[in-house]
């Protein structure tokens, strides 16, 4: 493995760099949609679109983020008429998140604009490239994750 010899030539930093111009990009399409929605809750909805009705733990354990952060997010998008916590009928204590007739009515739109967000940033990149760079990824999230159990 070469050594970086700056944060241009550096692939983790690269990876932030990466993700930040992602965010900020579907920041300025949802602000220009005049959609009153940040990335981090149209990662939940998308979540719950395929997963309603699911307890904040497991929305944290899918959106891959603490449960202390979901659970602000999820108040966020409560006030928001987004979703709602319904009592878990087996456990009392336990909530349930599912949609509103709001959030579920955006998903056609998000979509949508997710997925031009998606086409844009890909750009010219061939299928080869794309599943090559996948494979990387998966291997460098895998290298993590087998340093952070033991």
């Amino acid at each position: 493995m070469r050594i970086p010899k700056s944060l241009d030539d550096n692939l983790i930093f690269q990876l932030g760099a990466i993700a930040r111009k992602v965010h900020q990009h579907v920041e300025n399409v949802f602000r220009k949609e005049n959609l009153d929605l940040t990335p981090e809750q149209f990662s939940l909805l998308t979540i719950l679109w395929y997963n309603e009705g699911i307890s904040i733990k497991e929305l944290a354990d899918r959106s891959q983020r603490d449960k202390t952060t979901i659970s602000r997010v999820v108040n966020n998008m409560i006030k928001r008429d987004l979703i709602r916590r319904l009592d878990n009928m087996d456990d009392k204590r336990a909530k349930r998140i599912f949609l509103t007739d709001h959030g579920r009515n955006l998903q056609d739109q998000l979509v949508m604009l997710s997925g031009e967000i998606y086409v844009q940033a890909l750009g010219n990149l061939s299928d080869e490239e794309l599943d090559r760079t996948l494979e990387v990824l998966q291997k460098i999230e895998n290298n993590l994750s087998d340093n952070s159990e033991s």
